[in-house]
Formats: C-alpha cells, sequence, structure tokens
C-alpha cells in the first residue's frame, strides 16, 4: 500500500537516502533543499513523500514543487515548477509513480494557476495519464566553436583536423567580428559578479515582448545563478557606458571543453545577438570547443538560429496543467511558440 505525505517531519532523512546518491560531490540533500525550496524569493516551496506500508514509514520516492512567477500576456501568474521526481527502483511501476504525482497535481490545481514540468521520456507517460498537456520538446542549440577538434574525431589526423577547423571557424569568427564592428561605441560586452538594479530595469523593459515569459528580475537571477550552492557561472551583459544601461544578459557555465549557455535574455533580437555573437567570442578565445543552450518553441529557436546555432538533441518534453481558475490563459500557454523559456528554468 502507497500513500503520499506533504508533512516535513522525516524529510531530512528521506532526502538524504533519496538524493545522496545522485547529487553532486560535496551538495548534501539538506543544502539543497534549504536553497531550491526555501531561499526562493518568490516563496517556499513543497516536497511530497511516497511512502510503502501500512504506517508509511519507509519513505521510497519523493516529487517537488518550486513556486514561479510566469507573465502571460503581460499579466504575472504564479505557478508551480515540477521538480526532482524521483522513486527507488524496486518501486518504480507505474501505480506508485501515479499515486505521487495525482497528489502533486491536485495540490497544484488548487494553490497555482498553472504548473509545468520537463520529464524525460521514461516520465512523461505518468505525466500524460494524469491530465498533462504536451507543450514541445526542450531542445539544444549549438554553435560550434571550434571545428578542428569534431574532424580530429572522423579523419583522426591532427595535422589535418587543425587545418580544416581552422578554415571551418572563419565564418564564426567573421559573424563576431562585424558584429563589433557594428556595435555602437557607448555598447561593450561586460561581465559582472551580481545581479544589480540594471537587471531590474531590463526586464522592466522588455517583459511585455514575450507571451509567455518567465520573470527574471534581480533577486530572482542572484539566487537561481550566482547563489546556486554548485554550480559556477559566468555572467555576460551587453552594456551601455553612457546611459548606465543593460540591454542583455547570458549566464554560461563552463563544463569540460563546452560552454552551456543556461540563460538569456534581451531587450530586442539585435541586442540578443549581439550579446551572443561577443559570448561565441570571448568562449572560443577562453578555449571552449562549443556553445548551447536549451529551449522550447520557436521564439528563442528562431534567434539562435540567425546567431549561427543549430538544433541538436531533444530529450525533455515541456508539459503543462491548467487550473480551471486561470482557463482562459490556456490556449497561450499550449502553444510552443508563445513561450521564452531557456534551460535555467527548468530544475536542475
Amino acid at each position: 500500500m502507497y500513500s503520499v505525505m506533504s508533512s516535513e517531519a522525516g524529510l531530512e532523512t528521506a532526502l538524504a537516502r533519496l538524493w545522496g546518491p545522485i547529487l553532486p560531490t560535496g551538495w548534501n540533500p539538506n543544502r539543497k533543499f534549504r536553497w531550491y525550496y526555501r531561499d526562493n524569493p518568490k516563496g517556499p516551496g513543497k516536497m511530497f513523500l511516497l511512502a510503502c506500508g501500512n504506517g508509511g514509514e519507509n519513505v521510497v520516492g519523493c516529487a517537488g514543487i518550486a513556486n514561479r512567477m510566469v507573465y502571460v500576456n503581460g499579466t504575472p501568474l504564479r505557478a508551480a515548477l515540477l521538480a526532482d521526481l524521483g522513486v527507488e527502483r524496486e518501486h518504480r511501476t507505474a501505480m506508485p509513480a501515479l499515486a505521487l504525482q495525482r497528489a502533486v497535481r491536485s495540490h497544484c490545481r488548487s494553490a497555482y494557476a498553472f504548473s509545468y514540468g520537463f520529464p524525460n521520456a521514461h516520465a512523461l507517460r505518468v505525466y500524460a495519464r494524469i491530465g498533462y498537456r504536451e507543450v514541445g520538446k526542450l531542445t539544444r542549440y549549438a554553435r560550434v566553436l571550434r571545428h578542428a577538434e569534431y574532424v580530429r574525431r572522423r579523419v583522426g589526423s591532427q595535422p589535418l583536423a587543425n587545418a580544416a577547423g581552422w578554415f571551418l571557424d572563419v565564418p564564426s569568427r567573421l559573424r563576431a567580428g562585424a558584429a563589433s564592428i557594428r556595435r555602437p561605441r557607448s555598447r561593450t560586452i561586460e561581465w559582472v559578479e551580481s545581479a544589480d538594479g540594471r537587471f531590474d530595469a531590463l526586464w522592466q523593459r522588455a517583459k511585455d515582448q514575450f507571451a509567455v515569459v518567465e520573470y527574471r528580475g534581480a533577486d530572482y537571477l542572484r539566487w537561481r545563478f550566482f547563489g546556486h550552492p554548485s554550480r559556477a557561472f559566468d555572467t555576460a551583459v551587453l552594456a551601455d557606458r553612457v546611459a548606465g544601461t543593460i540591454h542583455a544578459y547570458a549566464v554560461i557555465e563552463r563544463v569540460g571543453d563546452s560552454a552551456n549557455m543556461w540563460d538569456v535574455f534581451g531587450e530586442s533580437d539585435d541586442d540578443v545577438r549581439t550579446l551572443l555573437d561577443g559570448v561565441a567570442l570571448a568562449m572560443r578565445q577562453r578555449g571552449a570547443f562549443a556553445l548551447s543552450v536549451y529551449t522550447v518553441g520557436s521564439r528563442l529557436g528562431d534567434l539562435l538560429v540567425s546567431s549561427g546555432f543549430l538544433p541538436r538533441d531533444a530529450n525533455k518534453t515541456l508539459v503543462i496543467d491548467v487550473s480551471e481558475s486561470s482557463a482562459a490563459a490556456r490556449n497561450v500557454l499550449l502553444d510552443a511558440a508563445n513561450w521564452f523559456i531557456a534551460d535555467g528554468g527548468e530544475d536542475s
């Protein structure tokens, strides 16, 4: 017999067992829970525990929800981001997962305008059975910065790869150089270590151009990226030295030879393209082979393609369930073309 609990009694012990083996080295479960579920500037989240046995003493799974503020046609809606779904291997049958997610969905329908998440292919069936609708695929877009390594993997010759790579890199270098020339003299690419009031001003100027966009104020960015307990990010901004403003930003994580962009946002498509070219050049100079970002829908995807990125793999799906109280927003939310979301909008 399975039951679902939302009490925090025994939570510390349960999460230590469920999360401990899969968390990054040096990151303990309590630290993650405090950061992700308690420190969120949009309010505390909630953790649901799946228990097995008549007394509910054996916790075998968990699922969380984190608060998000999502603007739909300019109106802020309180949304629940589904996070940290996990069930112990011997209990990974349909019934336990369904019981857990039905409890989560019931809570979200009563407390939020809508709930959404990014399940993988294995979990997608569970969400579909309880009524979640698919919006679109979370697709990785990549821009190759140094072709030599990719050529070497195919031909096996380093000298040949270096020569071919130099020629293949020419278009990217020309694009970055041309963008630098076109950029107004007062505009520059800067690297910052925190989110200040300029980010709030950018958000206020830019938010209404998107049909569906997650809140990106300075307090959220400081929590989500600058205060992340286990990942280190570099943040680039397109700044105007005369006006003292910023017009776009990008949050990047270096992982080995790759640069992963967790978030990108700007006042206009031209501002974002200018910043992307500057970031690509900087990452190439720092030795990165490729720059990539995940997104759903066509708005950011089309912008990335126009900046030299190409779509690659798509291994997760954006799913959504809209509460009856927000039925008027349902059609907007179910259209992937309306969403402006990057990897930082996920739950990791």
